[in-house]
């Protein structure tokens, strides 16, 4: 991934975002890195651009894009540590990127237990925040 990252920052293409599997860039990736064969990136927009983006933290980011079909519908994609993908609306990935705390209920949380070997599913409150990192 490495290599990737330079070599898209020789082409003028800025990175965004970036994680083990997925790159978000200020321009198209080019053609010849795009595929469904082992190696290759997928374009898992369809050549569909983002409007606006907010990247909080480490698989913590949440976008909208147009889907031009004939409704020419809003999609709001969330992706946040600890819950559903896409259960959070883009303004809350806005509150958050704002250092608000977001509560989600968790309907259905399994939780193990060691000392009897059981499982047990529950509801549960999360607070959802922020992850502020500090590099030395």
């Amino acid at each position: 991934m490495i290599n990737l990252k330079f070599y898209l920052k020789n082409l003028g293409i800025n990175i965004y975002y970036s994680d083990t599997d997925s790159l978000f860039t200020n321009k198209p990736i080019p053609s010849h890195l795009i595929g469904k064969e082992l190696g290759l990136l997928k374009d898992e927009m369809n050549g569909l651009t983002i409007k606006e983006a907010y990247f909080i933290g480490i698989k913590q980011y949440g976008y909208w894009y147009w889907y031009l079909d004939s409704k020419k519908n809003k999609i709001e994609k969330s992706i946040f540590a600890g819950v559903k993908r896409d259960s959070l609306s883009f303004l809350e990935i806005i509150d958050l990127f704002n250092n608000k705390t977001i509560i989600k209920n968790i309907n259905v949380r399994f939780f193990r237990y060691l000392n009897n070997l059981s499982i047990k599913i529950k509801p549960i409150k999360i607070n959802l925040i922020k992850i502020k990192i500090r590099c030395h």
